[in-house]
């Protein structure tokens, strides 16, 4: 028996101890923002936009809105693209449990009101390092 133990004790100091097993350690979490300016599109106004993309396939907006109607609302898709301008797959929303996973919509009541607006999305993930623009489709 003491045999085994003096093996036992041989192994332990070769492998410099027991070695524990735990997740591996992530990667940090990159960032990238694509920022709009001012635009009008109908009735609804925007005033600024930033949508940021994680390197973990999280999206996520910041934005300002206002219509000029009551009852009116904002209507968003989010185009990622290549250095060559090629498209690259829309964002789906994370929060839209409608149909279309892909349109971000923003309900604006009041037309005296600017809205702030945030959302999330998600991506695939293995996108992240080629993306190097976005482009929107939206209307009023």
């Amino acid at each position: 028996m003491s045999r085994k133990l003096s093996l036992l004790a041989v192994l332990v100091v070769l492998l410099g101890g027991f070695a524990s097993v735990g997740p591996a350690s992530a990667a940090p979490i990159v960032s990238k923002s694509f920022t709009w300016a001012q635009r009008s599109e109908g009735d609804c106004t925007r005033s600024s936009l930033t949508w940021t993309l994680n390197s973990d396939g999280v999206a996520s907006f910041d934005g300002v809105f206002k219509s000029s109607s009551d009852d009116d609302a904002w209507l968003m898709w989010a185009h990622m693209k290549d250095a060559a301008g090629h498209d690259m797959g829309l964002i789906s929303n994370a929060d839209n449990q409608s149909a279309d996973g892909n349109k971000f919509i923003l309900n604006m009541p009041d037309h005296r009101q600017w809205y702030r607006w945030m959302g999330h999305g998600r991506f695939d993930p293995v996108k992240f390092s080629l993306i190097t623009g976005m482009s929107l489709d939206n209307h009023c």
